[in-house]
């Protein structure tokens, strides 16, 4: 009988230890309420924080009842700030963040020995990992139309195999030796037009991950490069489309939100 009453009396004061209030939710664009990845979420009174995911997510834990701030930030974005109050440790808020472009003006910015040695020392930062967004893309010259491929071509330690083709020599491995994703999904054929163009459309892309060494083995298969492409999610606040038309290609993008009773979303058609 002690002995049971013991091990209730312990595992109730376990359980009631372990619970704690969350507050979490999604950061999406303003403007066309798509997820923003990497936007930091930090609640200020203790001095909590994370990093929204892939999805736009985010969750911070709150140990104790009281009123907070929730800051959420990112460079050229207005940053936002929203109190809320926790009145019991087994709360769940549910708070979504939408953020806006803004124009920054930068300070002068002071780059010191120590301040580059623990930027090195640092386990959040990748090597050899480049990422380009969907303007940089756009911003590239190209022949004819915008293209992934050669705007990579761009990129440090990446060279083509000739000015007709789209093919990637990167840090002296093969096309065949580079591992191409979109969406996390293998693309074994990532050319078209007879290898000029890659099959991307670039209206479509949200952003370009190459990771040129020292990827995770989740990548293993191939010996030189991560070529890691993301799809854009479509507008989810109003229609709209694009088409492109060459005298040696075409493509069109349709993205718009979709409501199906309680069910919200967005679809985007791409076609190249």
């Amino acid at each position: 009988m002690i002995t049971k009453i013991g091990f209730s009396f312990l595992f109730s004061c376990l359980v009631s230890i372990g619970t704690a209030a969350t507050i979490s939710g999604f950061v999406t664009h303003k403007e066309s309420s798509e997820p923003m990845e990497y936007v930091n979420v930090q609640v200020t009174e203790i001095q909590a924080g994370t990093q929204s995911n892939k999805k736009g997510y985010y969750v911070i834990t709150i140990p104790k009842e009281g009123t907070y701030t929730l800051r959420a930030s990112m460079i050229s974005y207005t940053t936002l700030t929203h109190t809320f109050e926790i009145k019991s440790t087994d709360e769940n808020i549910q708070y979504n963040i939408p953020l806006d472009k803004a124009a920054v003006e930068m300070a002068k910015t002071v780059v010191t020995a120590k301040a580059e040695e623990d930027e090195v020392n640092s386990p959040t930062i990748h090597v050899g990992t480049i990422r380009q967004t969907t303007e940089d893309i756009q911003n590239t010259v190209s022949v004819a139309e915008a293209d992934v491929f050669r705007s990579v071509m761009t990129l440090p330690g990446v060279t083509p195999i000739s000015d007709f083709s789209s093919g990637l020599y990167i840090r002296g491995g093969s096309p065949d030796q580079n591992l191409i994703l979109l969406d996390d999904i293998d693309v074994y054929n990532p050319n078209h037009f007879g290898g000029i163009f890659s099959t991307f459309n670039a209206d479509a892309v949200d952003k370009v991950e190459l990771l040129k060494g020292g990827y995770p083995a989740k990548y293993g298969g191939r010996l030189s490069s991560v070529l890691d492409v993301t799809n854009r999610q479509g507008n989810r606040n109003f229609s709209q489309g694009v088409a492109r038309l060459s005298l040696i290609s075409s493509n069109a993008t349709l993205e718009g939100p979709w409501n199906l009773g309680d069910e919200k979303g967005s679809y985007m058609c791409s076609l190249i």
